[in-house]
């Protein structure tokens, strides 16, 4: 049987928690989140409305930890992270030359990324063989479509792919191909 005096203390720490989790939430975390969206100048409607492409190498680049990643934006800018940030390669940021962002929202359409987006099952990869599978989210017009060259029917002979692999060249080699 419950005492009065256990309900009342009960009732008291929910209280006092809420209390307390809620101050946490709008002096801590919320500042925090506005921070961040003021600092990249998008709102989330926006981001998520807009053409935006993360793409990460994985497979034996992790062995050396030298995997490297990039984002690049509807408007051509990118930051691009080399897999040697822990040996002191600094990251980088700037925009893509006009004829890559063009030949990108080219090559980019719904029905070759619907396509492209279908989980395979295979029975051997790159990355199982200590060579690089590359992983992609893609987000155009709204939706959310991720690519990857091991897990999905994603492959670098498709006019994507060839395009994808040109930002990882020209990443990697500050030319255009």
């Amino acid at each position: 049987m419950i005492k009065k005096q256990d309900m009342l203390a009960m009732w008291i720490t929910f209280v006092t928690g809420l209390m307390a989790g809620g101050y946490l939430y709008v002096v801590g975390f919320a500042p925090q989140i506005e921070k961040v969206s003021t600092t990249l100048g998008v709102d989330d409607q926006t981001a998520y409305e807009e053409l935006t492409i993360i793409a990460n190498r994985y497979g034996g680049c992790e062995r050396l930890q030298a995997c490297d990643s990039f984002q690049v934006r509807s408007d051509g800018t990118y930051s691009y992270l080399p897999g040697s940030v822990s040996q002191g390669a600094t990251p980088q940021v700037g925009s893509l030359p006009s004829s890559l962002v063009r030949e990108l929202e080219r090559s980019i359409t719904m029905s070759e990324l619907e396509e492209a987006a279908v989980p395979v099952s295979r029975e051997t990869c790159d990355s199982y063989i200590d060579k690089n599978d590359f992983r992609y989210e893609i987000t155009f017009e709204a939706d959310v479509y991720n690519l990857d060259t091991c897990r999905t029917d994603f492959s670098h002979e498709m006019p994507l792919g060839v395009t994808l692999d040109k930002l990882w060249m020209y990443f990697t080699t500050q030319e255009e191909v």
